[in-house]
């Protein structure tokens, strides 16, 4: 399982994925005064459920077509999630704001936590694809 270099992908997706809640407090205000004060919470636990799902990825390396199908998911989930997040990030007029003081290290973290995660998942599932093509090659030989 360990030896696999999917499951490292998956590990720090989902790690990055349930972290995600540190980096809520740079936008949380300006979503509140637009009347968006629902969206942090939301996105807290979204992301958190994201990350265990993708943890939950990892014991899934027996059943190398299943692992791939919810690799697959979890990407177009982690899409949704980044566009509810820019969504909001939008409306709420943070985008606006952070473009006319300059961004924070925190603000940047923010926006692209969602698309390296994104990344991570769509290299693992590579990496799961690798193994599928490995193993119907092998199987050929036999």
């Amino acid at each position: 399982m360990i030896q696999r270099i999917q499951t490292l992908y998956l590990l720090l997706g989902g790690l990055l994925m349930g972290f995600y809640f540190l980096f809520v407090d740079t936008w949380k205000e300006y979503a509140m005064e637009a009347g968006y004060g629902w969206a942090a919470p939301v996105s807290i636990v979204w992301s958190v459920v994201l990350g265990v799902a993708i943890l939950g990825a990892i014991f899934l390396y027996r059943e190398r077509e299943r692992q791939r199908k919810v690799i697959l998911l979890l990407q177009w989930l982690v899409l949704v999630f980044a566009l509810f997040l820019y969504a909001i990030l939008f409306l709420s007029g943070y985008i606006r704001a952070v473009l006319a003081s300059g961004p924070l290290l925190n603000d940047v973290f923010a926006v692209v936590l969602p698309l390296v995660v994104y990344g991570f998942l769509y290299m693992a599932r590579r990496g799961v694809e690798h193994d599928i093509a490995l193993i119907r090659s092998m199987e050929r030989l036999r």
